[in-house]
């Protein structure tokens, strides 16, 4: 009869670390698949399969209440025989749960992005990732349903914050129209959207979601310093609120956001004549 070790090998086989977005959340799905498809499968006997005797470490890591020290995470990946890309990816995951600057996490997790965009294969997917792989991509994608919008990279360049080079502008355009998401009407001699969103499939959206949030989220930080204070609305909350009020408010930030969409299609308020970026994190600064 194959032992603990044996049978987590062959779930880790079909239930990569790719396929997750945190260390928490892979080891607590390796736990939960082990528990479901074996019975009885307790964190101490997981603890004990992964190299750490019986003790509950591993229930702490998968909890997040215990950050996964580079001796354990080595510890995991050794215990798992993960390989290559997914070994690369797991230690990443465990990096991100320690105590990190901003720079650090942010240069980490844009590594583990990288090694998961690496296991793409389909050509469309790649140019569809690389489209969510700058934040200029996706402005200037929609500069041009501004009414003085030139296809022009130098014009591009000198329009954006922050600044791109003349070449990344370029760059941007070209990769705009490969994946037809800008065309150029004759008639009208101007640029336009050729449709109204870039369709995905699941694994390029969820890396893009990432990406995107990664890139755009430290710019809000940047403004307070490049941006005029009548440019620029910057303002937080702290509030203690329980469960129920939590999904409220993510229901009425959902609202908020289509109400914005909606204002934007509007004409009534005269032609368009900038970009704007609006962030919203609803995160806890308590634990459970």
């Amino acid at each position: 009869m194959p032992t603990g070790r044996a049978l987590l090998k062959k779930v880790v086989a079909e239930q990569q670390p790719t396929a997750y977005f945190s260390a928490k959340a892979f080891l607590k799905a390796l736990h939960s698949t082990m528990k479901s498809d074996h019975g009885g499968y307790s964190y101490r006997q997981f603890a004990d399969d992964l190299g750490f005797s019986t003790t509950n470490v591993v229930h702490l890591y998968a909890s997040g209440k215990r950050p996964i020290s580079e001796q354990g995470a080595r510890r995991i990946v050794d215990a798992l025989q993960l390989r290559k890309e997914q070994r690369q990816y797991f230690l990443k995951l465990c990096h991100l749960t320690r105590n990190l600057n901003a720079e650090d996490f942010s240069q980490t997790l844009a590594e583990a992005l990288a090694i998961r965009a690496s296991l793409i294969t389909d050509t469309i997917e790649q140019r569809q990732l690389a489209f969510y792989s700058s934040w200029s991509n996706i402005v200037i994608r929609e500069m041009v349903a501004l009414p003085d919008f030139q296809a022009d990279p130098k014009w591009i360049s000198q329009k954006l914050w922050p600044k791109v080079s003349v070449k990344e502008a370029e760059e941007a355009l070209e990769l705009l129209k490969e994946l037809d998401l800008i065309r150029y009407n004759k008639s009208r001699k101007a640029w336009e959207l050729s449709s109204p969103s870039i369709t995905t499939g699941p694994e390029v959206a969820h890396l893009a979601v990432n990406q995107y949030h990664q890139l755009s989220i430290p710019q809000g930080l940047q403004s307070l310093v490049d941006v005029e204070q009548e440019k620029r609305h910057i303002s937080s909350l702290t509030l203690c609120i329980n469960e129920s009020q939590f999904d409220l408010i993510k229901k009425e930030i959902e609202a908020f956001q289509q109400r914005l969409l909606e204002l934007e299609q509007k004409t009534d308020y005269g032609p368009s004549d900038r970009i704007v970026q609006l962030n919203m994190q609803l995160f806890p600064n308590t634990t459970e």
